[in-house]
């Protein structure tokens, strides 16, 4: 897989009369990725791309873990996208002065032009500044629609998104003016882009959508996703994957391993799992995408591994009778039920939360706030056994 920028990005859209652009980071953003192109061909689009593949940020160092097999669609290459890891003021300015501009510009496009158009998927947020990298080479020679396939949960989470949490993230590694100053940018930055989604027309493809403070499936997305989940079902290798109907699946999460005191996750998953295999069910631990040194963090659990570089969605399409997911706010608990219709055991409030840190408590008490209507979130381990 060969590295590419900006300006080799432009190359191939001209050369090759490319349309689509995909962004992608873990094997979740692949399947939506190809969500996206799905879709697009179920609306006549005769789709012809690239997916850039994002590094991941795993405990600290960076890699990529996507590869051409992450993938079903056969009419994308994939390149390796070069990052510079530059987080300066030149770098945030730039950034926000993208986001002020980026609304203006892409509503004045007359999407109904006979010109070239490119289609820019990605996680989480519509990709401002890809779409401006592009308007600054080409101007009004191509017409760019925006596509925001899942990133997970945390894009549902209000205390994650607040300027709160902003503040709590930033101060674990500045302090004083420096501290105030990228406080300032980054609160800005991130009214931009709300007002950016807010007041520009973009195709929303997360499986859930908030409507009056509420959060309903996304009908539309969900068949996209169970369609290229079973599809991605059918051409995996399953040689050397036990056969996991019956059994229960532990996922773990991508939490930053200096943010656990005393490896509490590790503590209250070695209970879970001991407990289970004492009531007689096989448990295997899935590890995020994310995680490492999981074979030697996670020993203690006494249980298999499944060192398969599948989504837990895949598993759980090749055997619909997994007896339960187990997390503590994975999004796989919610395509369990969403999608599979497979139990899904949250174990949140089993947890001593006061030894993680800001980051993670938000986003375990805004899992609790969004999802305990949907998943199961028992007080103790011998509830979550019954």
């Amino acid at each position: 897989m060969e590295s590419i920028g900006i300006d080799g990005i432009c190359s191939l859209i001209e050369r090759d009369k490319l349309n689509f652009i995909g962004v992608a980071v873990t094997p979740w953003h692949a399947h939506g990725i190809d969500c996206a192109i799905r879709y697009l061909q179920d609306c006549g689009v005769d789709v012809r791309g690239i997916v850039l593949v994002h590094p991941a940020i795993m405990q600290g160092d960076i890699r990529y873990i996507l590869n051409e097999k992450n993938f079903i669609n056969s009419c994308c290459s994939l390149y390796k996208l070069e990052i510079t890891l530059n987080a300066g003021l030149s770098q945030i300015t730039r950034e926000i002065w993208n986001n002020a501009q980026a609304r203006r510009l892409y509503n004045s496009q007359n999407f109904y032009s006979s010109r070239s158009c490119v289609y820019i998927a990605s996680a989480w947020h519509p990709n401002i500044n890809l779409f401006m990298a592009l308007y600054r080479k080409f101007g009004c020679k191509y017409v760019a629609k925006l596509l925001v396939v899942e990133e997970g949960l945390s894009t549902y989470f209000h205390d994650v998104k607040s300027h709160k949490h902003i503040w709590n993230t930033l101060r674990k590694q500045k302090k004083g003016f420096p501290l105030l100053v990228s406080y300032i940018y980054r609160s800005l930055n991130d009214c931009l882009k709300k007002n950016f989604e807010n007041d520009t027309q973009w195709i929303n493809l997360n499986i859930l959508l908030e409507h009056e403070n509420e959060l309903q499936p996304n009908p539309l997305a969900i068949k996209y996703y169970r369609e290229v989940i079973f599809k991605y079902c059918s051409k995996y290798s399953w040689n050397g994957v036990p056969d996991l109907n019956g059994c229960i699946v532990i996922c773990t999460m991508a939490y930053l391993h200096s943010e656990i005191q005393d490896e509490a996750d590790v503590m209250i998953l070695r209970e879970i799992s001991l407990k289970l295999q004492e009531f007689g069910y096989k448990v295997y631990l899935k590890p995020h995408p994310r995680d490492t040194g999981y074979h030697q963090r996670y020993a203690p659990l006494c249980c298999e591994f499944l060192d398969v570089n599948c989504s837990v969605e895949t598993l759980m399409a090749r055997y619909p009778r997994i007896r339960a997911i187990v997390s503590f706010s994975s999004t796989s608990l919610v395509t369990a039920k969403l999608i599979f219709n497979v139990p899904a055991i949250s174990i949140l409030n089993m947890t001593e939360i006061n030894k993680y840190g800001k980051y993670i408590q938000d986003e375990m008490n805004s899992f609790k706030q969004c999802f305990s209507n949907i998943v199961s979130i028992p007080q103790s381990i011998e509830e979550l056994v019954e």
